[in-house]
């Protein structure tokens, strides 16, 4: 069953074959956790119980998965809508530094990752911006820049229009450049890109 795709595993499980399940488990794990780590503010214990709770919901509910957007994307969605709920009953979330964030966002200039104004001694700072940001803005930065998803891949996990997508994460870098030069000063600025033309963020 490795070699089968996720669409191909799921049909497998939906026809009574549940041992599917578990190389869907062990295939996407990590990137469950991932992504449920950076929306959970670094909380690992938090990650970790959105991700056993991501993977329930998606036992429970592989039956309604209708084929119109890969596994992974509606998988992402699923992740998203636990840890959102999970946030919001904890008061306690706090963001913590976030490994890579910078290299993901201030190289969008075009200079290399170790060339940046920001590097690893800043990361707490720039995650102090990211929790100034919007929840929907935070939203689609980790989708995006960090997570790698495509504009089409967010609006599916977040269920808006590409239009909307492309507008919101706009100013959201918008919204970052201007915190970032606040903080950092303005001799310390460095421009973020406003548009892209390719297809990922």
């Amino acid at each position: 069953m490795q070699n089968l795709s996720d669409e191909e595993l799921v049909r497998y499980f939906l026809s009574g074959r549940e041992e599917s399940f578990r190389v869907l488990f062990e295939r996407h794990y990590k990137k469950v956790f991932s992504l449920s780590y950076r929306f959970c503010g670094m909380d690992s214990n938090m990650a970790e119980e959105a991700t056993q709770e991501t993977f329930l919901q998606v036992y429970k509910s592989l039956g309604r998965f209708q084929f119109k957007s890969s596994f992974y994307t509606w998988l992402y969605r699923v992740t998203f809508n636990t840890c959102s709920i999970l946030v919001k009953k904890d008061t306690r979330i706090r963001l913590k530094p976030i490994e890579g964030l910078e290299d993901s966002l201030m190289a969008i200039d075009g200079r290399e990752p170790q060339e940046s104004l920001v590097r690893k001694e800043h990361q707490s700072l720039v995650s102090e911006v990211m929790r100034s940001l919007p929840e929907e803005h935070r939203q689609v930065m980790i989708l995006g820049p960090l997570m790698g998803l495509s504009y089409q891949e967010i609006s599916e996990v977040l269920g808006e229009s590409v239009a909307v997508i492309k507008g919101r994460l706009f100013r959201a870098r918008q919204k970052f450049k201007k915190n970032f030069e606040r903080i950092y000063g303005g001799d310390n600025f460095l421009t973020l890109s406003a548009t892209n033309q390719s297809e990922n963020p």
